[in-house]
């Protein structure tokens, strides 16, 4: 399954979503994928590779202000709502009527809320999330503002 498989979907409130769609083969569900900060679809390589070999659907998006997705500068745009019913439109408009819902950091933020505003999508829920680092390790805010600068074309 090729990363450059992308293909883009229009939400009701005009923003893009990219997204990469594979069907099952097996009768296995479909996992969606939801990255978390800064990431994107291609975070997700090896579990797309490795679902998708094993049969199960895949559809990993980039989420809001991310990757190949739009990047609106209207920050209502990133309230959790509209960001979610935007994936629900996606789900419809492939045809999914439920899923597994895999999230990680900000992506299972977004999940939990999604879960809750449409419980009926669900087969079953993941979050992935990664510790908090030893105390003391240093957070140097200006490198984290200067790489996401860099990735994204501004600050976050």
């Amino acid at each position: 399954m090729a990363l450059s498989s992308r293909q883009d979907f229009v939400t009701s409130r005009q923003h893009t979503i990219s997204y990469v769609h594979v069907s099952p083969t097996h009768a296995l569900p479909t996992l969606l994928f939801l990255h978390g900060f800064p990431s994107h679809i291609p975070d997700w390589k090896h579990q797309i590779q490795h679902f998708a070999s094993l049969g199960y659907g895949i559809l990993a998006v980039d989420l809001l202000g991310y990757g190949s997705s739009s990047k609106p500068t209207d920050v209502d745009s990133y309230r959790l709502r509209p960001m979610g019913d935007g994936i629900v439109e996606l789900l419809d408009h492939l045809e999914l009527t439920q899923v597994v819902g895999v999230g990680h950091d900000v992506g299972s933020t977004l999940l939990s809320r999604m879960a809750a505003y449409h419980p009926e999508r669900w087969t079953a829920l993941v979050f992935l999330a990664v510790g908090p680092p030893k105390l003391g390790t240093p957070f140097n805010v200006d490198a984290i503002n200067t790489m996401t600068k860099q990735a994204m074309g501004f600050e976050l």
